[in-house]
């Protein structure tokens, strides 16, 4: 996976995760993660598979949440990002995520926000 498309096109699902954009969601989604996909950070206990992945960012929608998101970077197929989650426009935590990739599809993921840890 390329560095540079990689970052953009995790850009590209919080555009529209930020736009409640659900459909594009679950379309990058089906798209962009492998069938065996796990999420070793899952919220709201959920499933770690892709659909618990759909599911984690329609939770996330109903609490009217935005991310931002801030530096990215890339190495041994592993991007690592930073992020500022807002509720009702104001910002309440600050976290970072990891998604490994593994033949060009998201296989694995790794979530951790400091005032969120509990959803």
């Amino acid at each position: 996976m390329d560095a540079t498309a990689a970052k953009e096109n995790d850009r590209r699902l919080f555009q529209y995760f930020n736009e409640r954009n659900m459909v594009a969601v679950d379309q990058w989604i089906d798209e962009h993660v492998s069938k065996d996909f796990v999420n070793h950070s899952t919220h709201f206990g959920g499933s770690s598979d892709k659909n618990g992945l759909k599911e984690i960012f329609r939770k996330f929608a109903e609490l009217d949440m935005t991310i931002e998101l801030g530096e990215m970077v890339f190495e041994d197929n592993v991007l690592c990002f930073r992020t500022i989650i807002h509720i009702g426009g104001q910002p309440v935590s600050a976290g970072i995520a990891m998604v490994k990739f593994k033949d060009d599809k998201i296989a694995e993921r790794w979530a951790f926000s400091d005032d969120l840890k509990t959803l």
